[in-house]
């Protein structure tokens, strides 16, 4: 679908209206926090809470809302008639938009929410720094009005937000309904103003825990460190941590000692630290290699307002996010980069800048000139026994004593040994009896470094091992999953696995329960936002040598992994951010896979020689590349070339994953190579396939896209040519890929100037489209919008602006007002709008389209981008310069129109 620019009418001069609105909505969702508390209250406000604001007001809950933001908007009117100014009446209507900018930022920030139901000093104060960015860009006439009206709005906001008398009266018995869903304890709350507080103090505690990545105005939180353990335990080494990071602000400390010490949690211990003592940025990446590192900088950077406007890989967009670390504001920050394998993989790669801290994990003993080391011991023997007896409840501490002499203290052994003493209910003599029925064999092999006692490969192998004997007990279905559940995490990415991936081997209600046993038997870790199971490195160890390549557990790991992978389906996320995040978590896995072992065997449990794993990964390939990160897929080009090493450089899946390559290339602006890439498929799929396969006419197709892409135009038309006479013969005249090919060359026809054939071809193509599809199929749908923007490339604007009238009404009816297509076909027919002359209409569908395509999509997905870039085209259409300016300093792409690219998955 083509999309263009737009344009938004002039505002009223000194109508606050806009500010009264966002206004009252930010109170209705205060509301809506108390009535219903946790992570849905977040999301949008609701009918309940439209009534309830009604109540409050006085008005009848059928107009509550309206009425409500309309009294505001008097109030704020009269408050500031007379608060003198040398602004014009644009720049005060720009002061007013900022501030309604500053009221939808705090509205998306939970933290903030649970901040103006506590404390208006607090709150005011964090409306402050969320407002300084939006200050900058108001005219500084406008200075003045701005920050005035700024106290009016939070004024205005705190008389009517919960934690106010007046809401105390009216709402008592919702709030209190609602803390009572979230905590039976809270019902007994009384209606005093401590005991209200109290309350939403323990619903703030409960929605801290359920959003994954909490953010205060110009707060990041990044990445997924893990889970605080338990009983937890304070070290020497922490304090040494703690002193090199936060106390003497070294640029750059490593936590070094052998696998099992607990250099991680005394990583997360640090940055639980500085995350509460709320420092603006508390990073977490994984660094197991260096695509890994370059991977996890590159989508920092995005959550930075890093743009990946013009970049051709990740390399780039994660230099990117260095450079805008290295040129922030002096402030104290912390990236934390876990499990470096090597320090050659972080070089050109650490960040630095004024306050900036990175904390690096790693068993290497020896670091750069310069970098703070600081050793991670074992636990001291005091702490090893407080955790067996506190673990077990037993008060035997001569008999931990002994089980932590054996175990040298290691914490990773100590801890799992408690769990396997307390699950099977073994007294300290029974379970060192347990250890010394193992064969001398059956001991971990030790890396480089490694200095601990036999006995701890013995206790990591008992625990998991009586781990799925406990489980057996109850369920022999439960210990089967269980037992590939630990193969497939043991065999994918260390950083961790999406849970839901992991508990989706087998969906069956017994089976569910596997994980949950494995979590409370302390075989697996979960992270703390409980979204990825890991396993500790040393009991990823153990479990692989129990399975090693060419045995019969390790094709069961191997089948159990690719099982975990297969069953990928990034679409089926329900927003745009949760496809995002699962298309890059299945691009590490599958980027992890591809690494070469210790011993340098790619991949030595012959993953990539089931085809299935090949499809997972050209999934991941075209789902990152259309979900906004094909720098992302890019990182994937060496796994394509071991799948191509496993299946055969002819295998129809190696074709695929090639194909989906070559689109990501094409996505970043390296056509040239994804013209290669497109020649050499369309040559395999001819020769493996035939000419008159599907899949060969597709790869044609998009081959034929590529070259219109380089400029070699006539080629392309040739080919767009080719295909449809070969679609036409294989497939008939109206077979839908027929009809698909047909609008290709009608489009190619538009790119290089025969506009009259495309108009043609178009008009035949809607008329074929009715009669076989039906009017309101998709693809009729996008029929109908492709010939309106060839009308309007004709000058035929009228008859444009009616079919994209009449294409979107049909496009709100069967697909929804938020459906991706729909949002785009209101682009369009606010640029024909604008192109026709009617610039106020096309301003206000211009930013609804925007509101929309935020709230849906999300800020940073491509056509959100498009949509804002679309409306500063309008705003400056329309006269409104400074509007325009504000929003192009986000750097937005420029318009871009899609060929209709069809893709191979």
């Amino acid at each position: 679908m083509v999309e263009g620019p737009y344009d938004q009418a002039m505002g009223e001069p000194r109508s606050l209206r806009g500010v009264a609105w966002s206004l009252t909505s930010l109170v209705l969702h205060l509301a809506e926090l108390c009535i219903t508390p946790g992570a849905g209250a977040v999301a949008g406000t609701v009918e309940a809470s439209r009534q309830l604001v009604g109540r409050l007001r006085g008005r009848p809950e059928e107009d509550g809302f309206d009425k409500v933001a309309e009294r505001v908007a008097e109030r704020l009117d009269a408050t500031l008639a007379t608060v003198p100014t040398e602004a014009d009446a644009q720049e005060i209507q720009g002061a007013a938009t900022a501030v309604e900018a500053v009221l939808d930022t705090v509205w998306q920030d939970p933290a903030a929410v649970l901040t103006a139901v506590r404390s208006e000093e607090d709150f005011t104060a964090l409306v402050r720094r969320a407002a300084e960015p939006y200050r900058r860009q108001v005219a500084q006439s406008a200075e003045g009005f701005f920050d005035r009206l700024l106290d009016e709005v939070v004024g205005e906001l705190m008389r009517l937000a919960p934690g106010s008398p007046l809401f105390q009266q009216e709402a008592l018995t919702q709030l209190l309904d609602g803390l009572d869903r979230v905590e039976a304890g809270i019902g007994g709350l009384q209606r005093g103003q401590e005991d209200i507080k109290a309350g939403l103090d323990r619903i703030g505690d409960r929605l801290e825990g359920v959003v994954a990545r909490p953010s205060g105005a110009g707060v990041v939180r990044f990445g997924s460190r893990p889970a605080e353990p338990w009983p937890l335990v304070t070290r020497r080494d922490e304090a040494a941590a703690v002193e090199a990071v936060i106390d003497q602000g070294r640029s750059v400390t490593v936590l070094t000692g052998m696998r099992g010490r607990g250099k991680s949690q005394l990583a997360r211990a640090v940055a639980a630290r500085c995350e509460a003592a709320g420092w603006p940025l508390v990073a977490w990446v994984t660094a197991g290699s260096r695509a890994d590192l370059v991977s996890a900088l590159a989508e920092l950077g995005r959550g930075l307002g890093v743009s990946a406007e013009g970049v051709d890989g990740p390399e780039v967009l994660a230099a990117r996010c260095l450079d805008v670390l290295r040129g922030a504001e002096a402030a104290d920050r912390l990236v934390v980069v876990d499990n470096v394998e090597s320090f050659d993989d972080l070089r050109g790669l650490v960040p630095e800048g004024v306050g900036l801290r990175v904390l690096v994990t790693t068993t290497r003993s020896q670091a750069p000139d310069g970098w703070h080391l600081v050793p991670v011991g074992v636990f001291d023997r005091a702490q090893s026994v407080g955790v067996l007896l506190e673990v077990t409840g037993s008060t035997d501490a001569a008999g931990a004593a002994r089980v932590a002499e054996v175990l040298g203290d290691l914490p990773v052994a100590v801890r799992q040994a408690a769990a396997t003493i307390r699950s099977n209910r073994y007294g300290f003599a029974d379970y060192l009896d347990a250890l010394g029925r193992f064969e001398l064999d059956e001991v971990v092999a030790r890396a480089d470094g490694d200095d601990y006692p036999e006995a701890v490969g013995r206790a990591l192998r008992l625990a998991y091992r009586s781990a799925i004997d406990r489980i057996a007990e109850t369920s022999g279905e439960q210990a089967v999953v269980a037992a590939a559940q630990l193969g497939a995490v043991a065999l994918l990415a260390a950083s961790g696995v999406p849970r839901r991936w992991v508990e989706g081997l087998d969906p069956a209600p017994p089976a569910r329960r596997a994980l949950p046993a494995l979590l409370d038997l302390s075989v697996c870790e979960v992270s703390r936002d409980g979204a990825y199971v890991s396993l500790h490195q040393l009991q990823r160890q153990v479990i692989g040598e129990d399975s090693p390549p060419g045995s019969d557990a390790g094709a069961g790991a191997a089948r159990a992994a690719v099982e975990v992978l297969a069953a990928v389906d990034v679409t089926s996320r329900p927003t745009f951010e949760e496809q995002r995040r699962e298309a890059l978590d299945l691009t590490e896995q599958l980027r992890t896979i591809a690494t070469a072992d210790p011993a340098g065997r790619p991949d030595p449990w012959g993953l990539f020689s089931d085809p299935r794993t090949a499809r997972a990964l050209a999934h991941a390939i075209r789902t990152t590349s259309e979900l906004g990160a094909p720098q992302e897929a890019l990182t994937l080009t060496d796994t394509v070339a071991l799948c191509e090493a496993a299946l055969g450089a002819d295998h129809p899946d190696t074709l695929t994953a090639r194909h989906n390559l070559a689109y990501a290339y094409r996505a970043v602006g390296r056509v040239g190579e994804a013209v290669g890439l497109f020649e050499e498929n369309l040559a395999g799929s001819v020769r493996v396939l035939g000419r008159d396969h599907p899949d060969t006419l597709i790869a044609r197709g998009n081959l034929a896209g590529a070259y219109q892409a380089v400029g070699r135009v006539g080629e392309a038309v040739g080919l767009f040519e080719e295909n449809l006479a070969d679609r036409v013969r294989v497939l008939g005249r109206d077979h839908p890929a027929t009809l698909i090919a047909r609008g290709n060359l009608a489009y190619a026809y538009r790119a290089v100037g025969r506009v009259g054939e495309a108009v043609g071809l178009f008009e035949e193509n809607l008329g074929d489209m009715v009669r076989v599809l039906g009017r309101d199929h998709p693809a009729t749908l996008t029929a109908r919008n492709n010939l309106a923007g060839a009308y309007e490339t004709v000058g035929r604007v009228g008859e444009a602006v009616g079919l994209f009238e009449e294409n979107l009404a049909d496009m709100v009816r069967v697909l929804g007002r938020d459906h991706p297509d729909t949002l785009t076909a209101r682009h369009n027919l606010a640029y024909a709008l604008l192109a026709a002359g009617r610039v106020g209409e096309a301003v206000g569908l211009f930013e609804e389209n925007l509101a929309d395509s935020v709230r849906v999509l999300g800020r940073d997905h491509p056509d959100t981008l498009t949509a804002r870039h679309n409306l500063a085209y309008a705003y400056r259409a329309a006269g409104r310069e400074e509007d325009a300016a504000a929003l192009e300093r986000g750097d937005p792409p420029s318009r871009e129109e899609p060929e209709g690219t069809e893709g191979a998955d």
